[in-house]
């Protein structure tokens, strides 16, 4: 019953979502005639500027807690929890500086979509240690170039009762290479909003975005990478276990 009277709705939101796609692979379009070294931060401002006319018109209400734990202007290495297909577009409303995302290749295959995706995020090829690996080193390098970065270090949907699946090892190995510092953050309420098993589930609802005690990987050098991803691992449960409706 509930999925019959939220089916307008959902026609709404992928009318929206369509134009509204069509509208920033036009604006991206427009930004290649710009030299290369800006269009990075130009490509952001625009999808942070469509996440949140999104969620504003698909009634998401998006709440940011603690966002002042971010104060460093250098780049960082921004970590979430991942339950729910929404929480690539949370990232890009909620992180508040120029970010590369680490996406999954199969996004890219999503007509118009996929081409606005690989027009703003690192692909990640999964089949091979390889090119999961490859995917790292051109992350490493926006780092090197001052830009921030942004993984599920669960590398895939949390499916089970836990809070978190164990982490992979990519993004503290990189923090530790870069000496970058690594930015927590948990969502809740995403997998309410938008059920992992469908992309045409949406609900209106809220979704809270909460920033951790960033982490310097200066404590954990020369390369102590469980330490290190154990002290991450440990925040964002803890956290999770805390606010609830994870």
């Amino acid at each position: 019953m509930k999925d019959l009277i939220l089916f307008p709705y959902r026609i709404y939101v992928l009318l929206i979502f369509v134009f509204s796609t069509l509208l920033v692979f036009l604006l991206i379009l427009l930004v290649k005639l710009f030299p290369e070294k800006n269009q990075s931060l130009m490509v952001y401002k625009i999808t942070n500027k469509w996440a949140k006319a999104c969620m504003a018109l698909f009634f998401i209400r998006v709440e940011i807690k603690n966002n002042e734990n971010d104060t460093n202007e250098k780049a960082a290495i921004f970590i979430g929890n991942h339950r729910s297909y929404i929480d690539s577009a949370v990232v890009f409303y909620a992180i508040p500086k120029n970010f590369k995302p680490l996406g999954k290749s199969e996004f890219g295959k999503i007509p118009i979509f996929g081409w606005v995706y690989k027009s703003v995020a690192i692909m990640v090829d999964r089949s091979s240690p390889y090119r999961r690996a490859r995917s790292l080193k051109l992350l490493k390098r926006q780092l090197l170039r001052g830009v921030s970065v942004n993984l599920f270090p669960e590398g895939t949907f949390n499916m089970g009762d836990e809070p978190l699946l164990p982490f992979f090892d990519g993004a503290f190995k990189m923090a530790l290479e870069t000496e970058t510092i690594i930015q927590p953050y948990i969502m809740t309420g995403t997998q309410q909003v938008l059920h992992r098993k469908s992309w045409f589930r949406l609900t209106p609802g809220k979704i809270c975005v909460k920033y951790l005690s960033p982490i310097s990987p200066l404590e954990f050098l020369p390369n102590n990478v469980k330490s290190l991803k154990g002290k991450a691992f440990g925040d964002m449960q803890k956290a999770l276990l805390e606010e609830g409706n994870w």
